[in-house]
């Protein structure tokens, strides 16, 4: 049985991506320059 710290956190990260979907449109744009602004760098 996992562990209450790892449930809450898979239903934080659940929750937050459902609401930041539904509350507004997708926009890969914003996000995908957070976690890769520049992929081929060198």
């Amino acid at each position: 049985m996992p562990s209450a710290a790892a449930i809450a956190s898979t239903a934080v990260a659940v929750a937050g991506l459902a609401i930041a979907s539904y509350l507004e449109p997708p926009a890969p744009e914003l996000w995908e320059e957070g976690e890769e602004a520049e992929p081929s760098e060198g």
